[in-house]
């Protein structure tokens, strides 16, 4: 299992509202690490 990375958006963490995630893998073993929640424009202009 893998953690989840928040968006940084206007000095906050965030968690994005959408279902929309990025895997995020570490490049010497291709484990993936971590999922990153993808944000949408309306999100990050918040």
């Amino acid at each position: 299992m893998s953690a989840t990375i928040l968006n940084f958006i206007n000095g906050e963490l965030v968690r994005s509202p959408s279902s929309r995630t990025f895997p995020l893998y570490n490049p010497a073993t291709g484990e993936q690490t971590e999922t990153l929640g993808l944000a949408s424009t309306k999100t990050s202009n918040r």
